[in-house]
């Protein structure tokens, strides 16, 4: 007979701890096909692009490199309060419900942050390097089981979750890292910063989004012009995303090169505000 540990064990590697502590407590009304629904903010980090010599790491080694990679995110998402929803193959979806914690939306984006820095510190293999995307959003969601009688999985589903899909894709447009919708930006603090990018019609989705760039915090907090030495943050950090369109197109779409964190803060270190800019010009 297999040992009850071990069960106990395999059932939360894959069914997730909150499934493993809804079948603690409900017994067998927890394997009912019923969805939950909760007012939550979610996030999805895809790896968008490994750099290096990639194509020449062995099977084994590009399933270590990826368990290795999942690993540092999910204890990320955790680190800052979230649940892990989902594993897509590289990409990881979490969510954060508000009836837990009223700064869902703010503790998610710098789970976003938090990942992207992760993934770049990561212990390199053999020379490969990791860029990540994320996409976040907030409304309505259903939790619980999906499948069929012979097998479930407990997941998250809903508008909120398509749409920090799609956001997360939207970052190729934008050259940027992390996207997030209306419904998060107005849930969130002064601690966290952002940029209005665009209005946008997502695949699949009726209405254009509004669409919002996550900031990582700027070094010394604030940024100054180089010529009047006026408090210009916004609109220096506006001015980066604007400056980093232009880049590469693939099959007609156009996409904005990434910028390297060692560009971004010699942009902002030498910007120059719009006015003093138009009195130079005039």
């Amino acid at each position: 007979m297999m040992d009850e540990a071990l069960l106990r064990d395999a059932l939360r590697l894959y069914a997730g701890e909150r499934a493993f502590a809804r079948l603690e407590a409900s017994g067998r009304a927890a394997l009912m096909r019923d969805l939950e629904v909760v007012e939550a903010t979610v996030l999805v980090l895809e790896l968008h692009s490994v750099r290096g010599d990639f194509e020449h790491l062995s099977p084994r080694d590009v399933s270590g490199l990826l368990n290795d990679y999942l690993d540092h995110m999910t204890n990320k998402v955790l680190t800052h309060g979230g649940e892990i929803s989902d594993y897509q193959g590289a990409a990881l979806t979490a969510h954060w419900r508000a009836s837990a914690d009223a700064r869902h939306a703010a503790r998610a984006c710098a789970a976003a942050l938090g990942c992207h820095d992760e993934a770049q510190a990561l212990v390199q293999h053999a020379g490969v390097s990791l860029i990540t995307w994320a996409g976040v959003a907030s409304g309505k969601v259903s939790f619980g089981n999906l499948g069929s009688s012979t097998r479930l999985k407990y997941c998250a589903l809903g508008p909120p979750v398509s749409d920090a899909f799609r956001l997360a894709a939207a970052n190729g447009m934008f050259g940027t890292r992390t996207l997030a919708a209306e419904a998060t930006i107005r849930g969130l603090g002064e601690e966290v910063r952002y940029v209005f990018r665009d209005e946008v019609a997502l695949k699949g989705v009726a209405q254009p989004l509004r669409v919002y760039e996550i900031l990582a915090p700027v070094a010394g907090e604030k940024v100054f012009c180089q010529k009047c030495g006026q408090d210009v943050t916004d609109q220096a950090n506006g001015a980066l995303g604007d400056a980093q369109f232009g880049g590469y197109n693939v099959m007609s779409i156009q996409y904005a090169q990434p910028w390297s964190d060692e560009a971004k803060k010699q942009f902002l270190q030498t910007y120059v505000c719009k006015k003093c800019k138009e009195l130079r010009h005039s």
